[in-house]
């Protein structure tokens, strides 16, 4: 197992309570926390750990994930996270997994939104959901059919709604990234 450890300000590192998976965008930072802290999200195998570090140097940490049983832990390994400020200045803490996805307050303690992908597909017809992306207050999440789902997360409370599906795509989406032309219009940069 490897020690992470990630640097804050002058006084050394933070140590995580996990290793991290070899996937792109293991590693996920919330600044702006209560009284200067950071948190730091870090994607080790079915769960993201989780370290708050606040600027009077306390550390705390838990792990998130999606639960289920000991037969289907290998549906429920994380493919990705994020934490998405919105337009409200609210943030949430999108996990992507084999089993799908879900959102949730920002310390993954609440869950607003879950989307678990349907079973009884052949064994080599593995399904995930990958790449995230917000704009405004709507989030976005591909998935391995080359779709998009995109869900409109109101300023408060619980109530995540879904929007549409984007289609078209023939390749797995693996990666979003939200940009803006003319400082008026907004597109989404798509990797698949």
């Amino acid at each position: 197992m490897m020690s992470v450890g990630l640097s804050y300000g002058e006084d050394g590192s933070v140590k995580m309570a996990e290793s991290a998976s070899l996937v792109h965008g293991n590693l996920a930072v919330l600044q702006g926390l209560e009284e200067g802290g950071l948190a730091y999200g870090l994607v080790s195998r079915n769960v993201a750990a989780i370290t708050y570090a606040s600027s009077t140097g306390a550390i705390a940490s838990e792990s998130v994930g999606f639960p289920g049983s000991q037969e289907d832990v290998s549906s429920r390994t994380l493919t990705g996270m994020e934490w998405c400020r919105l337009k409200s200045s609210r943030v949430v803490l999108v996990l992507t997994s084999y089993r799908g996805f879900r959102i949730s307050n920002w310390n993954g303690q609440e869950v607003a939104y879950e989307n678990i992908f349907e079973t009884g597909r052949g064994a080599y017809e593995q399904r995930f959901a990958r790449g995230i992306a917000t704009v405004d207050n709507v989030v976005c999440v591909g998935t391995s059919e080359g779709n998009i789902t995109v869900l409109y997360v109101p300023p408060t409370g619980c109530d995540v709604v879904f929007s549409r599906h984007l289609q078209g795509h023939s390749a797995p989406i693996t990666a979003l990234c939200p940009c803006t032309l003319n400082q008026v219009t907004q597109h989404y940069i798509i990797s698949n």
